[in-house]
């Protein structure tokens, strides 16, 4: 009696060991899972066959349990895909013991371990191991730039630059122009401003993706006149001078004549057109009888200084070395040309930083010079020399 007993004892727990055997499933131990997107499990398992096999021919459905197995941790049902909380689809075919997944628009709140169970008929069975931990991870977003101090910053001054961004795992930062050249590594980045770094970008990456965020700078500087400024004249007796100026804030030009500002009339006539984001070129045409000994000036101002350009226009007399019908001009540089009728153009004297006023009282000063000079009949390297 005592021997039958024991063989009983024996039998079941050899039955309980091959009942555990034959249930088993096939899992990695963990996936990643990219924030927004799709993910694959692969999935594999095995019953009691002998007992069970029947019943997996018989329309079998996969559960999926999220940090658990009862029923309330249920996420995924392939028999109710539209009420999942989880939406996907099992790709492998259950009745081949093949239950690979597709959990898709994975996000944060998805992180966590998964179990699996399979139902047909009688057929019931949770493997509660192994288990599959999935890990959802985060491309770079909500990437910004703060600039520090804010707002307009004044060419050659130094500003800090800080980026942020949010990823899983940690982004690494650089730095670019607009260009795509790399200036820099790191959250954060200081600069000495100059014409270059208006436009600039970081970039924030991960082994899952990558997203920039642009800045930029208003970088501000004083008034500049372009050195391609120039004045020429027409037969018919008119003068045309142009100023073309860059600034930031985009400067403002008055044009002066014998220190005063010259208002459009019918003897002159004043245009002006954008040069780009920055610049402003203003044309001003008048007759030449207004310019006779006379120094014309542009002068440029914004909120950061002001700067001027002088044009003058003295007659010197017959020289022989002029083409017939021609007259000599002299500029203030002592450069001689010679021009066809009446009177000619320019020089161009720059005098950068200076104030509108030390500007007024230089071109006054200027025309004394050079109306006594010609009055006393010098000659053009005489005036050049003053």
């Amino acid at each position: 009696m005592e021997l039958a007993e024991k063989l009983v004892v024996l039998y079941s727990l050899f039955g309980v060991s091959m009942c555990r055997d034959v249930f088993s499933v096939t899992l990695p131990q963990s996936v990643e899972a990219v924030n927004g997107l799709c993910v694959l499990i692969n999935c594999s398992f095995t019953i009691n066959e002998t007992q069970y096999d029947k019943d997996l021919q018989n329309n079998p459905k996969g559960i999926w349990f999220k940090d658990g197995t009862e029923d309330d941790k249920t996420v995924f049902d392939s028999t109710t895909p539209e009420s999942n909380k989880i939406k996907g689809r099992i790709t492998g075919d259950l009745q081949k013991k093949d239950c690979t997944t597709i959990f898709n628009r994975i996000n944060k709140n998805d992180t966590g371990t998964y179990y699996f169970r399979i139902e047909a008929g009688e057929l019931k069975y949770t493997y509660q191991t192994p288990s599959v931990s999935l890990h959802v991870r985060d491309p770079p977003k909500n990437t910004s730039v703060s600039v520090s101090p804010s707002g307009p910053v004044v060419l050659g001054r130094s500003v800090s630059l800080n980026c942020s961004s949010d990823g899983n795992p940690a982004v690494n930062y650089t730095w670019h122009r607009q260009n795509g050249e790399q200036i820099g590594t790191g959250p954060s980045l200081t600069i000495k401003t100059d014409d270059t770094h208006s436009g600039l970008y970081c970039r924030a990456q991960n082994q899952h993706g990558a997203q920039n965020s642009f800045v930029q700078l208003d970088i501000q500087y004083g008034p500049q006149i372009s050195l391609s400024s120039n004045c020429n004249t027409s037969s018919e007796g008119v003068i045309q001078c142009v100023c073309e100026v860059h600034g930031r804030p985009v400067p403002k030009v008055e044009w002066c004549l014998s220190g005063k500002p010259i208002p459009p009339s019918l003897n002159s006539f004043i245009r002006e057109e954008s040069v780009g984001r920055t610049g402003l070129r203003s044309v001003l045409s008048m007759h030449l009888s207004l310019t006779e000994m006379l120094g014309l000036l542009c002068i440029s101002t914004n909120k950061l200084g002001s700067t001027s350009q002088l044009f003058s226009f003295v007659t010197t007399g017959q020289y022989s070395d002029c083409p017939p019908k021609q007259r000599p001009v002299t500029l203030l540089s002592s450069t001689r040309y010679c021009y066809k009728g009446h009177l000619s153009t320019a020089s161009n004297s720059q005098t950068p930083n200076s104030t509108i006023a030390k500007t007024k009282e230089l071109s006054k000063g200027t025309r004394k010079k050079t109306i006594d000079l010609h009055q006393a009949g010098k000659s053009e390297s005489t005036i050049g020399k003053q």
